[in-house]
């Protein structure tokens, strides 16, 4: 499938289970009130968005700020309700950048933590 710009991606012509590839972005800030009275306070509130390559299904996600930790909750809940996807693109973002770094020396501590029980793991005999 040719576009004006070019062949597209092969994420986008290929037909996959929803959210196997999934691009993200934030939108906002969107002003929130805090409660339903009349002079409540607002607040800053930010949306995820999380599209999926294949059918253009979009899920969305409220984050209270553009933090890694925020994001990282946001990812967290998504990954929860749709599943974990294979490929994720975004925009370089900081949060985005630094959540990649969280996640990858998460797993390097888990690695390094089960790593000596997995060698303990007697041999199965069937």
């Amino acid at each position: 499938m040719l576009s004006a710009n070019g062949p597209l991606p092969p994420e986008r012509c290929n037909l996959s289970p929803r959210f196997q590839t999934t691009g993200m972005d934030f939108a906002g800030p969107f002003e929130l009130k805090t409660s339903p009275l009349r002079k409540s306070s607002t607040i800053k509130a930010y949306v995820c968005v999380f599209v999926c390559f294949s059918v253009k299904a979009v899920h969305l996600e409220l984050c209270s700020d553009l933090t890694s930790a925020a994001f990282q909750a946001a990812f967290a809940r998504f990954v929860s309700r749709r599943g974990l996807p294979k490929k994720v693109m975004s925009d370089n973002g900081k949060n985005f950048l630094g959540a990649s770094r969280a996640f990858e020396l998460e797993f390097k501590e888990f690695v390094n933590n089960v790593a000596q029980d997995i060698s303990e793991i007697p041999n199965l005999r069937v």
